[in-house]
């Protein structure tokens, strides 16, 4: 009979030739195959010990690529990976380490000129501009004091011309 743990290994190994995956991923995926939990956790445990599989690389490399691509801010960023089952410590040492809150505000505005863009060119009332501008931001990951602090500058900014 076939060493199970070995089996569940080298199948991760074609799964993380594609993508890196988190513990939670690896260990939803086998379980929702039928595979024996203490192979799972005898495999996850091989292929952490070979550095396949780190959860806090995962978060660092998910916050310095995808997170920053896409523009979003530290509450986002936070649910994602908790969703993606990384453990909050972990995702909380990796925002402190590799976002800066003067980083983070500039994804921010650079995100929120062009929401503002956006809606004063498809005529959205002036009235809702700054509630939607809110929204979507907010929606995005960003802080209630971020978002109020460029809603306030919105009018200083360049091209900023703010409508209220």
């Amino acid at each position: 009979m076939a060493n199970p743990t070995a089996a569940i290994v080298s199948r991760s190994l074609r799964l993380l030739e594609r993508k890196e995956r988190t513990v939670s991923e690896i260990r939803k995926y086998f379980s929702a195959r039928g595979e024996d939990p203490e192979a799972i956790e005898d495999a996850v445990s091989r292929l952490s010990q070979m550095g396949l599989l780190d959860d806090s690389r995962y978060a660092q490399r998910y916050i310095d690529g995808p997170a920053r691509h896409k523009g979003y801010g530290r509450a986002r960023i936070y649910r994602e990976l908790l969703a993606r089952g990384v453990d909050g410590d972990l995702v909380q040492e990796a925002l402190e380490e590799c976002h800066d809150k003067e980083a983070e505000f500039e994804l921010l505005v650079k995100a929120g000129r062009r929401k503002w863009e956006e809606l004063v060119r498809s005529g959205v009332p002036e009235e809702k501009v700054c509630a939607r501008l809110y929204a979507h931001l907010g929606r995005r990951g960003f802080s209630q004091r971020g978002i109020m602090r460029f809603i306030e500058e919105l009018g200083e900014l360049p091209g900023g011309d703010r409508r209220d």
